[in-house]
């Protein structure tokens, strides 16, 4: 949550023509008035580096002193991927879940997928799954979201990513369940 919280805000300060980098004194300063200690900063950075969705204007190894900029790759996280369902079912299935009512219904809806062999009928069941996985991570999100309004953050940092992916997602769903049944239900001959 912590990476996309990050994400999240650098998007929403690259949408200002005014806007070149993100120090990482900034980051540390939100971090910390959140109640998040600087070594957890410090992996956040470092994991969004090597992913390579922000890197140091000096291409260097991240500190609190660097200037940080969004990657393309960063920016299409939280524009366009957050509400791609298969971006969405890979993601699954690298997160942990500690939920364990979700984890199970999950898991089950995961089951019943593989044991379904209808096409249109398998969609139905996976869009089910990503709805109920985008639900949680969504909730997982809010208190963050909530906590830095709480706390009088600038408005970038008090965003909602996966709120405002949800409208985009389900067109998304929608167009393919209709492509799914467009193509392979069975005809009326």
């Amino acid at each position: 949550m912590l990476r996309l919280y990050v994400l999240s805000a650098m998007v929403n300060m690259s949408g200002d023509a005014s806007f070149r980098h993100l120090e990482g004194n900034e980051i540390q300063r939100v971090f910390r008035q959140l109640g998040f200690g600087d070594d957890l900063t410090a992996r956040v950075l470092a994991d969004l580096c090597r992913l390579r969705f922000i890197h140091t204007t000096s291409h260097t190894s991240p500190t609190f002193e660097s200037n940080f900029i969004l990657t393309r790759l960063g920016a299409y996280i939280v524009r366009f991927f957050l509400s791609d369902m298969m971006f969405l079912e890979n993601m699954m299935m690298d997160t942990f879940i500690a939920d364990d009512a979700t984890w199970h219904q999950l898991k089950e809806q995961t089951e019943s997928i593989y044991r379904e062999r209808d096409i249109v009928k398998r969609l139905a069941l996976r869009r089910q799954r990503v709805q109920a996985f985008f639900s949680y991570m969504s909730d997982r999100y809010t208190p963050l979201r909530d906590e830095s309004a709480r706390r009088g953050l600038p408005s970038v940092w008090c965003s909602h990513p996966l709120e405002s992916a949800h409208n985009q997602l389900q067109l998304n769903l929608t167009r393919a369940t209709r492509s799914a049944q467009r193509n392979y239900a069975p005809s009326a001959d």
